[in-house]
Formats: structure tokens, C-alpha cells, sequence
């Protein structure tokens, strides 16, 4: 996938968690973090053990705008830091049908072209 079309992608995607919200299958909104991370801001997600990729050496698929992170909050705006299980595999199933990589075992909220 492009640049492009993953933004396209993932606009479907929180399209699709917000119909499902309001369908009554789950009580949650979504939010797009890290859409575009600078080499700066890889590196200290790096050297505190939140990524794989330094930046420099490794580019995250972040640093080109073809990966994303989706929060999940509650209706009253509270975080939820882990997905319910059922969730994580309904929406990375509609990632992969879009033309996304699979999960990355360990980061459950990452969508990367």
C-alpha cells in the first residue's frame, strides 16, 4: 500500500470501529496515534523499549506515514490500554482484507501497510 492509500485504509477502519460502536457489537471509540513519527521521536520510543526500529538504523514504517496506531476509549473518554481480544482480531482481519500486514504479535493497537 502507499502512503496514500493506508490513510485511506485506516479511515475506513475507524469508520468501521464507529458504525460497529453504534450497531451495539462494542461500547468504544477509536483514535489515530502516531500517524507520522520523526527519526527524534522513533528513537525515544526505541530507547524506552516501545519499539523495535531506532530510527536511524531501522525506519519504522511510522517514519513514512505507512503504519498507525488506533486508541481505543470508553464513552466517557477513558483509555483502554488492551483491546478486548474479540476486537483485535474482527479489525485486523478488515486491515489484512484492505490490503494491510498482518498483527505484530505484541502490539495489538500497530496497523502497517
Amino acid at each position: 500500500m502507499t502512503r496514500s492509500e493506508t490513510s485511506l485504509a485506516i479511515a475506513k477502519l475507524v469508520i468501521q470501529i464507529d458504525q460497529d460502536r453504534r450497531s451495539g457489537l462494542h461500547p468504544y471509540k477509536a483514535a489515530i496515534d502516531y500517524a507520522k513519527r520523526s527519526p527524534e521521536e522513533q528513537k525515544r520510543l526505541f530507547d524506552k523499549g516501545a519499539s523495535m526500529c531506532d530510527g536511524v538504523n531501522k525506519v519504522s514504517a511510522h517514519q513514512t506515514g505507512r503504519a498507525f496506531d488506533l486508541l481505543l476509549f470508553t464513552e466517557g473518554g477513558v483509555y483502554v490500554p488492551k483491546w478486548p481480544e474479540e476486537l483485535v482480531d474482527r479489525y485486523h482481519a478488515a486491515w489484512e482484507a484492505m490490503g494491510g500486514r498482518k498483527i505484530i504479535e505484541w502490539d495489538e493497537n500497530h496497523f502497517e501497510a
